[in-house]
């Protein structure tokens, strides 16, 4: 699969991906000030104990609003850049005959892969028919069975109770790729970067939420890419400092 290159993009939706690449170093910072004004209030002798926990709720709450602020920005970008995905691998506008056609012809594709597919029993024998129809596709460079297999499938595994491997999802898109124009290929690497980072991020997300409601340590946030981790550098309890 071609890498994404950011210059490709410009605009808000270059924007959109650098934020998302940057989130969690911003998420590690934001854990980073939580800790130290933490840290802060537990060594303020002009507050009781109750000061102190109140103080403590109120710096959770505010740190909270700016990371669920972040996330629901991280929810926007992620749209705007599956819009511009959309839009390079959407057929070609033209006459309406032409496009109703291709849908037709792609509808009648599933219907036929469905039946196959229903004709399976378990979950091993549905990847096994499903890779073959994929190898299939690719060697009579169908790209309606294979546009079919791409938009259907998952929700397919979906409504059989089944979770779609990984590895068929990446044979799929690389029998798109196949036959793809440049555009098209850079197109299905931002796929392929926003569908392995952005699970990432969220589980990211989850992680320092749960660390400032909890007041926990944690030492290493995930990062967008998967061989990127993200080393917090959390001030250190002076001695004789406990948590309330």
């Amino acid at each position: 699969m071609t890498t994404f290159n950011i210059a490709n993009l410009t605009g808000e939706d270059r924007q959109a991906l650098e934020a998302l690449r940057n989130m969690p170093v911003q998420l590690g910072e934001i854990l980073e000030k939580a800790r130290l004004e933490v840290i802060h209030i537990g060594l303020d002798t002009s507050l009781s104990l109750a000061g102190k926990n109140e103080r403590y709720d109120q710096s959770a709450r505010r740190f909270m609003a700016q990371v669920d602020q972040m996330e629901q920005a991280a929810q926007a970008y992620k749209a705007d850049l599956e819009r511009w995905i959309a839009s390079k691998l959407r057929q070609p506008q033209g006459d309406p005959n032409v496009e109703l056609l291709y849908e037709i012809r792609t509808d009648k594709a599933w219907r036929r892969i469905e039946r196959i597919l229903d004709g399976t029993g378990d979950r091993a024998a549905l990847i096994r028919t499903v890779f073959d129809l994929t190898d299939d596709a690719i060697k009579r460079d169908d790209q309606v069975t294979l546009a079919a297999i791409d938009q259907e499938l998952p929700a397919y595994f979906q409504a059989r109770s089944m979770v779609m491997p990984p590895d068929l999802a990446e044979r799929i898109r690389q029998a798109k790729a196949v036959h793809a124009s440049p555009q098209e290929r850079q197109a299905l690497a931002l796929q392929e970067e926003l569908e392995a980072g952005f699970p990432r991020l969220m589980v990211c997300f989850g992680q320092v939420k749960r660390a400032l409601q909890e007041r926990a340590t944690v030492g290493i946030l995930p990062g967008w890419s998967a061989d990127e981790q993200i080393t917090l550098d959390l001030p250190k309890e002076p001695a004789g400092f406990t948590w309330q």
